[in-house]
């Protein structure tokens, strides 16, 4: 087998594996239902499992991006240098592996300017406080009493905004600020 075809199907390999391993987490994931909540939160109980999903998945995705592009950043600027260095491969095709290792280094800058300019980091972690926040509620409906449904809504409604300033970058605004009380503890 030559090298360039051992590359790709190496290349493939991860490809179809890292695909496999999305495929896989995301249908894993645990689905919370809403059987132990009492009869008058089971509604709010089902919104709450939703947003949870909702934002697992989001977890996944945004800690997907940022992620990924740290690694192929990393990758490509590797690649970049081995590129020039190593003198057996393309040695008569000098211009060649200077372009592909301009573009790999132009590549891997873009990446992670990209990577800090639209703050994945940031939504990454906003999303995963957010499932986290929202599967504690889902706990404390289970437990709660049926005269809870009030508490319980002004909690996801804390839930959704403090996920939503979390990705737009903003400072939590306390729950009071919103002209609604605020009964959490924190």
């Amino acid at each position: 087998m030559k090298k360039p075809a051992l590359l790709l199907t190496l290349v493939l390999v991860v490809a179809i594996g890292t695909a496999l391993f999305c495929s896989y987490w995301l249908r894993s994931a645990k689905d919370y239902d809403a059987v132990d909540a009492p009869l008058n939160l089971k509604n709010i109980a089902q919104r709450v499992s939703e947003k949870n999903r909702e934002y697992r998945k989001s977890t996944f995705w945004w800690s997907t991006a940022f992620h990924g592009s740290l690694l192929l950043a990393a990758f490509l600027s590797a690649a970049s240098g081995i590129i020039l260095k190593v003198e057996s491969v393309g040695a008569n095709r000098e211009k060649f592996k200077k372009d592909v290792a301009a573009i790999f280094a132009g590549s891997a800058a873009f990446l992670l300017t990209l990577s800090g300019t639209l703050n994945f980091s940031r939504k990454w972690e906003s999303n995963r406080v957010a499932a986290y926040q929202s599967e504690n509620l889902l706990y404390q409906i289970s437990s709660s009493s049926s005269n809870d449904l009030p508490r319980v809504y002004q909690r996801l409604q804390e839930i959704v905004a403090r996920q939503n300033e979390g990705i737009l970058g903003q400072e939590p605004v306390p729950a009071n600020n919103r002209n609604e009380p605020s009964t959490a503890k924190e």
